[in-house]
């Protein structure tokens, strides 16, 4: 992307491409078939408090993104996953995920703009967890 002038990628993680508007230029997506292996033995299964770690980068993105829908969307999940790991209703480190979990749903279902589709699994999320 160097070639492009102004052009960026955006967050520290579940990153996406910023490219402005070029003079005479066309927007254009082009699908390609493109077939991703993944393997075991990743940074998730090396690493201690990966969670934790994954959190404080999207804090991050949120202090310089304030009321990104795409952070706020993974910041619920990350902390449904730190209650997942350990669902004691009667801990409150573990209670403290989920209402963390539910508060950054929530506030993703009213936000707009972004993909419909993190809202609306937002929206099912919460439902799941208000359901607990």
């Amino acid at each position: 992307y160097r070639n492009i002038p102004g052009a960026k990628v955006e967050r520290r993680t579940h990153q996406s491409l910023f490219v402005p508007d070029l003079p005479g230029g066309h927007p254009y997506q082009t699908l390609i078939n493109l077939e991703v292996m993944e393997y075991e033995g990743g940074y998730q299964d090396r690493s201690q408090n990966k969670s934790g770690r994954y959190i404080n980068w999207l804090l991050k993105d949120l202090e310089e993104r304030p009321g990104d829908g795409r952070t706020i969307y993974y910041l619920g999940h990350g902390h449904l996953e730190l209650w997942q790991a350990n669902p004691d209703f009667k801990n409150p480190a573990s209670t403290f995920h989920l209402q963390k979990a539910l508060e950054y749903f929530k506030q993703r279902t009213n936000i707009r703009k972004g993909y419909y589709e993190e809202r609306w699994f937002a929206m099912i999320k919460s439902a799941e967890i208000c359901e607990r």
